[in-house]
């Protein structure tokens, strides 16, 4: 008898903690991952399996790009970078390497640049805003 009572103490001790928390869980991507993570003053920048993500710290507000409407060339971004004049270097899965300015978008890939791979895992600035690149 004692047991049960110690278990039914327990159970209910669980359960009542279990519903006084309020914990609620905020979704700020539009993918299924995060895999890079960049802060530029009050912003925040999210590479995520469904684009980019562009957070503002004070207020909350977000704005999301991908291939639909921005100069994505994919959704799935792998890392990200920003440089001293505020431009957003991306690597992507298969896409290549972006950079965007806040406004324009310019993409770097095989085809169209010195890129040895368009998957880019990693990018470094260095002292003399040189861009360098771990890929595939």
């Amino acid at each position: 008898m004692r047991k049960t009572s110690i278990f039914l103490l327990i159970l209910l001790l669980g359960s009542s903690i279990a519903s006084t928390q309020t914990t609620q869980w905020m979704n700020y991507t539009n993918g299924q991952s995060i895999s890079a993570m960049a802060e530029e003053g009050n912003l925040l920048w999210i590479g995520t399996s469904g684009g980019l993500v562009r957070y503002e710290m004070t207020t909350g507000n977000t704005d999301f790009f991908n291939i639909a409407n921005s100069g994505l060339m994919v959704n799935t971004i792998l890392c990200i970078t920003i440089d001293d004049h505020g431009t957003k270097w991306i690597g992507t899965l298969e896409g290549g390497l972006h950079a965007f300015d806040g406004t324009n978008w310019t993409n770097y890939t095989e085809s169209n640049s010195g890129l040895s791979d368009n998957t880019v895992n990693a990018i470094v600035i260095d002292s003399c805003d040189r861009k360098w690149l771990g890929t595939t």
